[in-house]
């Protein structure tokens, strides 16, 4: 096994995510170049015997000015992708195999000062990442795990979330859309609320969510009333089974009707309904976001968050700012 460096490897690479199933969405050229930019991401990939193996797509950001690589704006997870052989069977075999790729992979990245990305809970073994002097953070995710009963899962919610959307019912009504506006105007007056920017670029956010609604694997959902106002939207994407509740934004004047917790539980519904086994909503370690997470029934799930620091101010500034976190945290 070795790494390809050949000028044309996203366009392979491309044509490996298309022909192989198991690449999630997260990690495809078309969402990467939508999420970061097309000339902000690139991949490392490893072959032998001339087929892709494995592939480590990657983002270029910027932090004051330290150039690493991090998050797009948009995907909840990175991380790699790693393709076993068919005649791989013995558990020992599979992870000798992914650690010497993880490791052929990492050290094919190229320069920076910093690194971070989120992997998604089914990549549990960050070993080989030690081996190679990087740092990990549990983190959690929330998640209903077993979507095949809604009517239980919806027995299960806290009492008060079921009131909420009882009374939204009676009020508002869900659609899906292919046009992504008005989520984009409540994401919008969502961040204003706060008196925070937006963390994405919204035409590009605009361009992402209507591609993938257009791919089959995104839908927006948008809770109105009978007047036409639009009072919460959201934006889950489907992938291999599972969903991914990524985006949710409310018009603060409507925040008591529940249209956000509406849209939840017809998420819910429709997962279940096209046979979808379990709804992440791809966490939140702030203490009232996870409140309102748990009250639909959802359980914590750990999740690996991987940095390094390459330089020794980085490293110290970076130490600081977790510790701001954590009180700012401890306090909220």
């Amino acid at each position: 096994m070795q790494l390809l460096t050949s000028s044309d490897k996203k366009i392979k690479y491309a044509t490996f995510c298309e022909e192989h199933g198991g690449v999630p969405v997260f990690l495809h050229p078309w969402w990467l170049d939508l999420d970061a930019g097309t000339d902000n991401w690139d991949v490392v990939l490893a072959e032998t015997n001339g087929q892709i193996i494995a592939a480590l797509p990657h983002c270029f950001t910027k932090l004051k000015f330290f150039k690493g690589i991090g998050m797009p704006p948009v995907a909840p997870y990175q991380g790699y992708f790693v393709a076993f052989p068919p005649d791989l069977e013995k558990a020992a075999s599979k992870i000798a195999w992914e650690q010497k790729l993880v490791q052929l992979l990492f050290n094919g990245l190229p320069a920076h000062t910093f690194f971070y990305q989120h992997f998604p809970p089914e990549i549990t073994n960050w070993m080989p990442l030690f081996w190679l002097g990087y740092r990990q953070t549990t983190k959690y995710s929330h998640v209903i795990e077993d979507l095949s009963r809604p009517d239980e899962i919806f027995d299960g919610f806290e009492q008060r979330a079921r009131s909420v959307i009882r009374k939204a019912e009676k009020k508002l009504t869900v659609a899906e859309v292919n046009d992504s506006r008005q989520l984009i105007e409540l994401v919008r007056l969502t961040y204003q609320k706060q008196n925070l920017q937006p963390p994405y670029h919204l035409d590009r956010l605009a361009r992402l969510t209507e591609t993938a609604v257009s791919r089959k694997t995104g839908k927006i959902y948008l809770a109105s009333d009978e007047g036409g106002n639009a009072h919460a939207a959201a934006f889950a994407v489907w992938d291999q089974g599972k969903v991914f509740y990524t985006i949710q934004a409310s018009n603060p004047a409507f925040l008591a009707d529940g249209g956000a917790a509406l849209i939840v539980w017809h998420a819910i519904r429709d997962a279940s309904a096209h046979g979808l086994t379990s709804l992440d909503f791809t966490g939140s370690m702030m203490p009232n976001v996870e409140k309102y997470l748990r009250s639909f029934g959802a359980v914590p799930v750990q999740r690996h968050y991987i940095t390094k620091e390459n330089s020794f101010l980085f490293y110290w500034l970076a130490r600081v700012k977790e510790f701001l976190e954590q009180r700012k945290n401890a306090a909220g």
